[in-house]
């Protein structure tokens, strides 16, 4: 039975043992037990039965002779509650910051001066109990200030662990291209990372991470290093502050031979100068010997509601109140002198809002469909009539690829009678503007990532890159993270990752 949340600092009721009469055991339902009571019965060892009953969510081990505790008890990852008040305890084996599920821990009237670093690993603990213990500075002071200052300092100097191996760069399960094929045409590099900015990234949300590794002087830094490791040619980024692009990535990225297009949500459009620079929006970067820039969109999806949602209630309640943006520009590749449209947006991330992100999709290609019209509609005669100019459109769109969003934008159309519209009021909307598309449109990864956005909570695919199937074909991407180093990890961030989200890297070809 799951403990549950406490006020802060103030240790549960013990659980009570009931020992039932014969006759009413028979009637009564059976519950598996999964707390054991071995408090006041003299211990002054525990031995290697105990540690095999992994089902354990509650031990009490408290009023005992214990000196110390076997760094087995790490066996029992499911134990939510420990007691070891008043027993003869020196120190803990730091392998209890392996018991990630604890809540709380009683260490009252034992012989601790330390505790180790790794219990602030313990990110969900709301009680740690420590009074009548000989404790040593700085860990006095900070217990008297009550368990989340201990759980912090603890956490700040937990020993950093070994880098995860570097991720592979893997052959896409789904490419037009035999193996070493596509050396016969021109290619480039796209690289697609939600950088999770710093108004976003707080102890509340990543209480496993380090509270230095969230800093963002830290974790721009990180970010910073993986732009210039990948090398990428166009680089759509999510969720960068107005101020952190015009004072950071856009003149760091100068240096290294790229140009930015950047655009903030739209509701920086209302606020002051000093505000304003706090409001994050979506940059795409390209490779200024690689493209040239000739033409600039924006999509804002508040404007856009408002402009086709008279007559709906759940467009004007639901969509317009949204204010996520998609920036787009046309480049011009130099080696082939061909142009294409590149696109990165960032959809509205609340699960309750799946049919708005349907039609912010649905806005969305509809856009990029109509900028390209109208930018080949002036171009001279002799450069019409050829092949429809491709897309790469890629952000963080925060939708499954089980969902609507990804059906639309994958295949083409969906049915207004989809799931993730909810049977809402959107056909005016799918008369005006459609659920549909001819862009052709598929995902670079259509498998490889067992999932781009990685926390405590939620571990699922979310990014994306799309490319046109009929110009372009993928012909090598980077793989995932290790399985085995990502089960070391509460989450992302934390001081090896710099952001919730896993950046996604590809290498396309054309195909004309």
């Amino acid at each position: 039975m799951p403990i549950q949340k406490h006020i802060r600092d103030v240790p549960s009721d013990k659980r009570i043992k009931v020992i039932l009469p014969m006759d009413e055991t028979r009637s009564t339902p059976y519950k598996p037990w999964d707390a054991l009571d071995m408090s006041a019965v003299g211990l002054h060892i525990l031995t290697p039965p105990l540690f095999k009953m992994e089902f354990l969510t509650c031990l009490y081990l408290n009023q005992n002779n214990l000196s110390f505790v076997p760094h087995q008890i790490s066996n029992l990852a499911s134990l939510e509650l420990v007691d070891l008040s008043h027993n003869k305890l020196r120190s803990l084996p730091r392998e209890m910051g392996k018991l990630r599920k604890m809540q709380e821990l009683l260490l009252f009237h034992n012989q601790l001066e330390m505790l180790p670093f790794e219990i602030g690993q313990l990110f969900l603990i709301h009680t740690l109990g420590l009074h009548g213990n000989p404790l040593a500075e700085p860990l006095r002071t900070y217990a008297s200030d009550g368990t989340e200052r201990v759980m912090n300092y603890l956490l700040d100097n937990v020993p950093i662990s070994d880098p995860p191996p570097p991720r592979e760069m893997l052959r896409p399960l789904q490419t037009r291209y035999r193996q070493g094929e596509s050396k016969h045409h021109s290619t480039f590099t796209v690289f697609c990372y939600n950088v999770l900015c710093s108004k976003y990234a707080t102890r509340q949300l990543y209480s496993y991470c380090p509270p230095w590794a969230l800093e963002w002087d830290y974790r721009k830094e990180n970010i910073l290093k993986e732009l210039e490791h990948y090398n990428a040619d166009i680089i759509l980024l999510q969720e960068v502050e107005q101020s952190e692009f015009y004072g950071y990535f856009q003149p760091e990225l100068h240096q290294r031979g790229y140009e930015g297009v950047y655009r903030a949500k739209s509701r920086a459009r209302t606020m002051g100068e000093r505000d304003r620079k706090f409001v994050d929006g979506c940059a795409i970067f390209f490779r200024c010997a690689e493209f040239t820039l000739h033409q600039e969109m924006l999509v804002e999806f508040e404007r856009l509601a408002s402009s086709v949602g008279a007559g709906s209630q759940d467009m004007l309640n639901r969509v317009m109140p949204k204010d996520n943006i998609a920036v787009g520009v046309i480049l011009k590749h130099v080696k082939t002198g061909k142009p294409m449209f590149v696109g990165n947006a960032h959809l509205t991330w609340d699960p309750v809002f799946k049919d708005v992100k349907v039609v912010q999709a649905a806005l969305l290609v509809n856009e990029v469909n109509k900028f390209i019209e109208q930018y080949e509609a002036q171009l001279p005669e002799e450069s019409k009539g050829g092949p429809r100019m491709p897309v790469v459109l890629g952000g963080d769109f925060n939708s499954e690829p089980s969902s609507g969003v990804y059906e639309l934008l994958a295949t083409g159309r969906i049915g207004q009678d989809h799931p993730d519209l909810e049977d809402r009021d959107y056909k005016t909307f799918g008369e005006r503007v459609g659920f549909d598309h001819k862009l052709n449109l598929k995902s670079v990864y259509t498998g490889e990532m067992p999932y781009t956005n990685y926390t405590h909570e939620y571990k699922g695919i979310i990014d994306y890159v799309f490319y046109s199937a009929d110009r372009f074909a993928p012909t090598e991407l980077l793989g995932p993270v290790d399985a085995y180093a990502m089960r070391e990890f509460d989450g992302c961030p934390n001081p090896h990752f710099a952001s919730d989200h896993l950046p996604l890297f590809g290498e396309l070809a054309w195909t004309d």
